[in-house]
């Protein structure tokens, strides 16, 4: 494979993935990621920019003319894109002002210097800029300008991020935001990631300039390090918004389950002391996670902890109780313990006999002979 297709290929595979990035960024990564969208934007300009160098490495240059320069202002985009991102993510509840619209008048100032260039015809672009030549690529004087002040303008907004993180790092409490500390830390690190390919760019600069090192394949070696660097900060941004949701969602979650727990043994209760359901002799567990909308393991696991018994034995507490009101009451005394058994909720006289006892310490024969 020769170094043209080497580039092509990985420029091709890059850009598809920034536009998969730039998706998740925006729609999948939770509400709570505003400063994903600096950081999907960021990326789109990265992207957009290999697209169009891949394009060129295909040979199709003369077919869109139109793109030449199209990305050199938002170049200048790039440093405050970061800045914002990196503002964004470890200060909450910001907001831009106006003064931050400041931080576009490079792009505006660069986008107008270039406007009479840009509204010339494909033809006319032509003849004045011709295909990049892969042997003897050099750049013209204005773009050494141009790209030089992106530089500063990179450089100077990578030590304002740094500058940031430094001084919010001072005025968190470690114990109380492990979360956001943790991300301080990582941000950190991106930002002298950012820092060493701004010097990789320097390198690079001077290398087209004073020498004939395969200057083409220099200037894409530059944007394909950068490109690296950014697609790792998505990624990196897309797991942590994931990690938020999940994190957001498991604390509603656990709220619900505090609400179910408060209630949870008054519904069950009421069930019993006012719906009378004990009466059914074909109660389940079904039946009470259809009426409390419960699963049934988390069912059994408050009953468990709320009763401190098992089920069936909670409902044969309550059966033996209405039992023994019935057998102390005069108006069912022509019953006898068979008819109050099958009244009570039991399906036979052992079951009724044996749970009887274990509940009150006697047969129901014992008991009635008390009354």
């Amino acid at each position: 494979m020769s170094i043209t297709n080497f580039f092509s290929t990985i420029f091709l595979i890059a850009t598809i993935n920034g536009l998969f990035l730039i998706f998740i960024l925006i729609f999948k990564s939770g509400k709570e990621t505003r400063e994903n969208l600096f950081l999907a934007s960021l990326l789109a300009i990265i992207a957009g920019y290999q697209f169009k160098e891949l394009i060129y490495l295909y040979g199709y240059f003369e077919s869109f003319p139109h793109l030449m320069a199209v990305f050199v202002p938002f170049l200048y985009l790039l440093g405050p894109l970061y800045f914002f991102y990196v503002k964004y993510s470890i200060i909450q509840n910001t907001k831009l002002v106006r003064l931050d619209f400041l931080h576009l008048l490079p792009f505006v100032i660069c986008f107008l210097v270039i406007l009479p260039f840009y509204l010339k015809s494909g033809t006319e672009k032509l003849e004045l800029y011709h295909a990049p030549s892969i042997d003897h690529f050099q750049l013209e004087p204005n773009r050494i300008f141009f790209y030089g002040l992106i530089f500063l303008s990179a450089f100077y907004y990578c030590f304002k991020s740094l500058k940031l993180i430094k001084g919010y790092s001072k005025n968190i409490d470690g114990r109380k935001n492990e979360g956001i500390k943790s991300k301080i830390k990582w941000l950190r690190y991106y930002t002298k990631g950012f820092l060493f390919c701004l010097f990789i760019f320097l390198i690079a600069q001077l290398i087209i300039i004073f020498t004939d090192f395969h200057r083409y394949y220099v200037m894409l070696t530059t944007v394909s390090v950068f490109s690296i660097l950014i697609h790792i900060v998505s990624y990196w941004s897309i797991k942590e918004s994931t990690i938020v949701k999940k994190k957001t969602n498991k604390k509603i979650s656990v709220i619900q389950s505090k609400e179910i727990y408060l209630n949870f043994k008054d519904k069950v209760v009421s069930l019993f002391e006012n719906d009378k359901i004990h009466l059914n002799s074909d109660l389940n567990s079904k039946f009470f996670c259809e009426k409390l909308i419960i699963n049934s393991q988390y069912f059994s696991k408050l009953i468990n902890q709320e009763f401190k018994c098992n089920l069936s034995y909670l409902i044969n507490s309550y059966r033996v109780e209405s039992a023994k009101e019935m057998i102390r009451n005069y108006e069912y005394g022509h019953l006898n313990l068979k008819e109050i058994a099958f009244d009570s909720g039991f399906n036979n006289k052992s079951t009724f006999n044996r749970a009887f006892k274990l509940h009150a310490g006697m047969t129901p024969s014992q008991f009635r002979d008390l009354i």
